[in-house]
Parts: structure tokens; C-alpha cells; sequence
């Protein structure tokens, strides 16, 4: 079967309130719309572009507001773990 890609927007972001537009494989798009867990759905995306595409947050913006990097990605690995 053919991988199609397909541009999506993004929630606007809750700290600078600005949307993104990232390519993902439309087969998975429409999984997790279905209602399959992001991890799941996007197995091989890594955790801040999932968080992008979930509420709209950018990297950048979470590192601002949230703290480092090594937090945000132990947080990110615990929310896989408990399957968040």
C-alpha cells in the first residue's frame, strides 16, 4: 500500500497561540482519530511532535513555560509507560 503524507494543523498553542502545520502519514492520522492512543498510532514520531499534535504545544514553548529538557522528557516517558 502507498504511504500518503498529508499536512496537518495543530490546536493552537496554549502559550504563544500559534498553530503548526507538521506532515504525517495519513493512515495514522486517521487511526488515532479513530481512537488509537498516539503512541500507538505514531510509534516511530517522537514525544514533542505527538505533544504537538495533541494540544499544539511547541517545543520551544513547553521548555519556556515547563522547564528543561531532561524533564520534559522523563515526563513524556512516564505518560508512554503509563500509556497517557
Amino acid at each position: 500500500m502507498k504511504k500518503i503524507d498529508v499536512e496537518y494543523t495543530t490546536p493552537l498553542c496554549p502559550f504563544c497561540h500559534k498553530p503548526s502545520v507538521i506532515k504525517v502519514r495519513l493512515r495514522s492520522l486517521e487511526s488515532w482519530h479513530r481512537g488509537t492512543l498516539i503512541q500507538d498510532a505514531f510509534p516511530n514520531m517522537a514525544y514533542p511532535d505527538r505533544e504537538l499534535l495533541m494540544t499544539g504545544t511547541h517545543p520551544r514553548c513547553w521548555k519556556k513555560h515547563m522547564g528543561s529538557p531532561f524533564f520534559v522528557r522523563m515526563y513524556w516517558r512516564i505518560r508512554d509507560f503509563l500509556g497517557v
